[in-house]
């Protein structure tokens, strides 16, 4: 790698990082598929059949497959994700859940990193503030389920980057731009090695008469140089 240097990706604010998503169908597959593929199946589920059939009862109420499927794509997307639990335990969202008060989960709701301000205590989550577009509130982290992108390096100058995860986009950035590259020279090659093809009317027939034409004259022109030398073999001829 003689004369390459090494240049860190250029930072990408998350209104980029969404209008690449939903303009870039490449893009798009790299997040959506894996994310498609984690929560494709339901979670199995072992222990008292009582149990777990209210358990999966439960689920299908709160519609987990397709709320994890969201918070794995927003996860892939920014970095991480939070779920929400409308918890029904008598505390307010900004109180530490209360597990032996709690009746049942009402709802899960989820947001992105992108949508979240963390407040730390010792350097660990503990409240989520959340700016929706219904409005802004504060979760306690204890009533929140948290999903990480791949963590980062302990070096990493990011601080984002360590509380939640590294985007997709950092690692995939220019590979996308040289398949969009590599697809639009392609198309480019293509249009180079074309040869145009023009109709024209009676233009057939034209080509015809002008090929007649060459080739009466090409006739003409080979017999009178033969008549040309006939006579100069008469004259010699005559001569000797």
């Amino acid at each position: 790698m003689d004369n390459f240097i090494f240049a860190p990706q250029k930072r990408i604010d998350d209104g980029d990082l969404i209008a690449l998503y939903e303009g870039n169908g490449l893009f798009a597959k790299i997040i959506d598929t894996p994310a498609e593929e984690a929560t494709r199946r339901s979670p199995t589920l072992r222990g008292n059949k009582c149990t777990a059939a209210f358990v999966a009862d439960e689920l299908g109420r709160l519609e987990w497959d397709e709320q994890a499927l969201t918070a794995v794509r927003w996860a892939r997307l920014f970095g991480g994700a939070i779920a929400v639990m409308l918890v029904d335990d008598g505390g307010r969202l900004e109180d530490p859940l209360r597990v032996e008060h709690v009746k049942n989960v009402a709802d899960l709701r989820i947001f992105s990193r992108s949508q979240i301000e963390t407040e730390l205590v010792d350097d660990q989550p503990e409240y989520f503030h959340i700016a929706s577009m219904y409005g802004g509130f504060t979760a306690h982290a204890s009533r929140c389920l948290t999903f990480r992108n791949d963590r980062a390096p302990e070096l990493s100058e990011n601080t984002v980057f360590h509380l939640w995860g590294i985007p997709e986009f950092y690692r995939v950035n220019e590979a996308v731009q040289r398949a969009a590259l590599a697809s639009s020279q392609t198309v480019k090659m293509l249009d180079l090695c074309g040869q145009a093809v023009y109709k024209a009317h009676g233009i057939s027939a034209a080509l015809a008469r002008r090929r007649a034409a060459d080739h009466a004259a090409l006739t003409s022109a080979r017999y009178g140089a033969q008549d040309a030398q006939h006579c100069r073999d008469r004259r010699r001829g005559r001569k000797l």
